[in-house]
C-alpha cells in the first residue's frame, strides 16, 4: 500500500526496498525508473543449500547462500540435505562453495556432519559416506570423485580420507 498508486517521479527507491526487504530469500535487489510509467526491478536471490537440524532443541535453520541463515524456518524443502552438528551453522556455506568449486554433484547429497575438530562427514544418497580430513579435504573429494563411478570402488559404503595421504574404504 505504501507505493500503490504512486507517482513514479516521487517513487522512492527506499520505499521500494523496504516493501521487499522483509522477504527471506532476496539477497539485493536493483531498481531502474523507466519513464513515462515503469519501473525495472532486478532481484538476486539467495539460494537454499540446507536444513541445519538443531539435536539439542529440534529447532530448524534453512541455510542459504552467502552464509545467510533463516530460524525457525516453516518451508518445505525436503529435497535439500540435512546438517548436523554443533557449530556447523558458522561453517557451513563456506564448505558448500568449496565443495561447489570440486564439481561434487551436490544433489547426491543426503546429509553433512560437523564434528566440533573442524572436519565433516558427507552422507550420499546411495549410501556411501565420505570421512573429511581436518584440512586440505578438496583434495579427498577430488580422489573421491575419481573412483566414485569405477565399478570396482562401487561395492564400499565408507571412504575414509581422515588420516593423511590414505584412503581406508569398508
Amino acid at each position: 500500500d505504501k507505493i500503490r498508486k504512486k507517482n513514479i517521479i516521487f517513487l522512492n527507491q527506499k520505499d521500494l526496498k523496504e516493501v521487499i526487504r522483509n522477504i527471506d530469500f532476496i539477497n539485493s535487489l536493483e531498481i531502474k525508473k523507466l519513464y513515462p510509467n515503469k519501473i525495472r526491478i532486478t532481484v538476486i536471490e539467495d539460494i537454499p543449500i540446507g536444513v541445519y537440524l538443531n539435536d539439542n532443541n529440534g529447532e530448524k535453520h534453512l541455510m542459504l547462500e552467502n552464509n545467510r541463515i533463516i530460524k525457525n524456518h516453516n518451508y518445505e524443502l525436503e529435497d535439500l540435505p540435512k546438517v548436523y552438528g554443533e557449530g556447523a551453522l558458522g561453517k557451513f556455506s563456506n564448505f558448500h562453495s568449496t565443495l561447489k568449486k570440486t564439481g561434487l554433484n551436490l544433489k547426491l547429497i543426503k546429509q553433512f556432519n560437523y564434528y566440533d575438530i573442524n572436519r565433516w562427514d558427507i552422507l550420499l544418497i546411495d549410501g556411501k559416506l565420505i570421512k573429511l580430513p581436518t584440512e586440505n579435504y578438496e583434495k579427498s573429494i577430488l580422489k573421491f570423485l575419481e573412483i566414485y563411478e569405477k565399478s570396482s570402488f562401487k561395492k564400499f559404503k565408507i571412504f575414509d580420507f581422515r588420516i593423511k595421504n590414505e584412503l581406508i574404504m569398508r
